[in-house]
């Protein structure tokens, strides 16, 4: 069964690309949900703040991610020391998830934001990026309502899309409507079924 990985910027529709992928039959993991629950840890929630201080706890002593993200999108060397506590176990969890659905016979997709900067675009029998126009994600990050140095600080600390897109097997655009990037998804999944 074919196992594949999603990735692409921020707000270029990683998400919406794998509910599609998931319509056309496809078992979908969100790497960011596995971080999340790793992040609501107790024990990984205490790591965190003996690195960062334990203002980033919130309630209950837990990760409060808002305040957790303004420290590390503020600093590409803080950026670094949090993923490389958390990278390796979420990849962990990831691959454990892959092996568990399609040793029963499904297709496995991964939405792994930070596949490429993670080192881990080899293995997939497909990578797919999705992509928008640098004007659509500024606005759709606009209406998460980030600020702008906000936006210009989670855009900067991402691979640029134009690499994302040559280092992966497919590409999809996003700057229209959910149909067409359905329609792209199903050419995918066709291709990949005739491979």
């Amino acid at each position: 069964m074919p196992r594949i990985a999603i990735t692409g910027g921020i707000a270029c529709g990683k998400s919406l690309a794998g509910r599609c992928f998931r319509a056309a039959g496809f078992e979908v993991l969100e790497a960011d949900e596995v971080g999340h629950e790793l992040l609501m840890e107790p024990a990984v929630a205490e790591r965190v703040a003996s690195v960062f201080g334990r203002h980033v706890l919130g309630t209950g002593g837990l990760v409060d991610r808002a305040r957790l993200a303004r420290i590390v999108f503020a600093s590409p060397r803080r950026l670094a020391e949090l993923n490389a506590m958390t990278h390796p176990e979420i990849l962990r969890r990831c691959e454990s998830w892959v092996g568990g659905v399609t040793a029963a016979g499904r297709a496995a997709a991964v939405v792994v934001p930070l596949l490429f900067e993670a080192g881990c675009g080899g293995g997939w029998d497909a990578v797919v990026t999705v992509c928008s126009s640098r004007s659509v994600q500024r606005a759709r990050l606009r209406a998460r309502g980030l600020k702008e140095d906000e936006i210009e600080a989670r855009v900067s600390a991402q691979m640029p899309l134009a690499e994302k897109e040559r280092l992966a097997d497919y590409v999809l655009r996003n700057d229209g409507t959910e149909d067409i990037l359905r329609r792209q998804v199903e050419m995918v999944v066709s291709e990949i079924g005739n491979k």
